[in-house]
């Protein structure tokens, strides 16, 4: 019987609240090899709400339904889950005294109408108590039809998950299938299929999945539970196949940097202008980076260009801040005053405002320097200012290790 999650709350389609409630249940259920097979986000319409479930039902699933169970008219989700299992509503005793007391202890009052509401639930649910809020969740199961209610808040629908839902539902739902996921650096995603299915052919029953992530592939794979020894075969071939490009899943772009740079001992330095420092703090995220990163430069006025890292007032003339000509003496410059053996520029235009025809907003030119060598390449972000600035840092410390591989002949 596979979950079907509902979230409720009109904030969510209108992007003024997150939905990450529905994130953290997936990164839950996932490694238990419990299926989601639906989820949907309805806003806080009773008929909608009541609609959902209905749908959920028909089709034998179990569901969870996050939010709308706080004290004001508009939380209807435990109203309409009573209505659409034919139960009534009533006052559970425990769970009224639990409520009263939370809210004599954190607002100084009780207010009965609101305590009264959130205590009544269908007469057959089991209540599922909240010790960080005031809205309780519940859990109801006649043999056919299985529900769970959680409160939207994150900070009290985690711990009501973990302490009290989950091991209600791990019995009722076993293992549907066993998961692994790798993550790999410096290929496109096209590339990496073509490359894992080379690898996976002695394996047909894995299933494969892909998404690209700042700079990274993530690769899933996922065999039907009881075949555990298969999957630790196929992740095992692939890891063969890839090399030195599977890395961490949370390891990031400037981490890999950093490990290459430090297992080799050499240094590292940063000069940038459109990104604004934003590599130098990915690169000083990383623990240990110190012992690499001497420091950088952000550089955005001509003057500084010149000052701190000998760009010609020529230079910037002729060809202008925004150019392969100055990223290069940029990357070079900066490589020499910080003493680094390995050094990225980067200069462009993030706009909204400041393009032309000629080099229009998205412009990029991102030139890399190691062990006296340099690759200057120029790309085109026709996005928001913020992504065209993330994409701009990722990309420019991806060449950088691609450099240096080349260089110390890994691949």
């Amino acid at each position: 019987m596979p979950l079907e999650i509902i979230c409720l709350g009109t904030e969510l389609l209108t992007g003024e609240t997150l939905n990450t409630n529905l994130q953290f249940l997936g990164s839950e259920l996932d490694p238990l090899g419990i299926e989601i097979f639906e989820s949907v986000t309805i806003p806080d319409e009773p008929d909608r709400t009541r609609e959902a479930i209905l749908r959920a039902f028909e089709r034998g699933h179990t569901v969870i339904t996050v939010g709308g169970l706080g004290p004001t008219q508009d939380d209807m989700t435990r109203d309409i889950v009573a209505e659409t299992l034919g139960d009534k509503l009533h006052i559970n005793s425990e769970l009224s005294d639990h409520i009263r007391g939370i809210y004599q202890k954190n607002v100084g009052h009780t207010n009965p109408q609101a305590w009264e509401r959130q205590a009544s639930f269908p007469e057959k649910a089991i209540p599922l108590f909240n010790h960080v809020g005031t809205a309780p969740g519940m859990w109801y199961d006649d043999g056919i039809r299985r529900i769970a209610m959680l409160p939207g808040p994150p900070n009290e629908l985690k711990p009501m998950f973990r302490q009290k839902l989950l091991p209600i539902l791990t019995p009722l739902h076993p293992p549907q299938f066993t998961r692994e996921s790798l993550a790999i650096f410096g290929l496109p995603e096209s590339k990496v299929e073509h490359e894992l299915m080379i690898a996976l052919k002695p394996y047909p029953g894995v299933e494969p999945a892909f998404c690209i992530k700042r700079g990274k592939c993530h690769v899933r794979l996922t065999v039907k539970a009881g075949e555990a020894a298969i999957l630790a075969a196929a992740v095992a071939a692939t890891r063969s196949h890839f090399g030195y490009r599977i890395q961490g899943l949370e390891q990031t772009l400037a981490g890999v940097l950093i490990d290459l740079l430090k297992d080799n001992g050499q240094t590292l330095g940063t000069i940038e202008s459109c990104t604004g420092g934003g590599i130098g703090a990915a690169l000083t995220g990383v623990a240990g980076s110190s012992a690499v990163y001497m420091g950088g430069f952000v550089t955005y006025s001509n003057e500084m260009k010149m000052k701190l890292a000998g760009v010609k007032q020529e230079t910037l003339a002729e060809y202008g801040a925004v150019s392969s000509q100055t990223a290069i003496e940029m990357v070079e410059g900066a490589a020499k005053a910080l003493e680094v053996d390995a050094c990225i520029a980067v200069t462009g235009i993030a706009g909204p405002g400041g393009g032309t025809p000629e080099k229009p907003v998205g412009t990029v030119h991102i030139a890399t320097y190691f062990l006296g060598k340099t690759v200057e390449t120029n790309y085109h972000y026709p996005f928001e200012r913020e992504d065209m600035r993330k994409r701009t840092a990722d990309k420019a410390l991806s060449q950088l290790r691609e450099q240096i591989e080349k260089v110390l002949g890994y691949g």
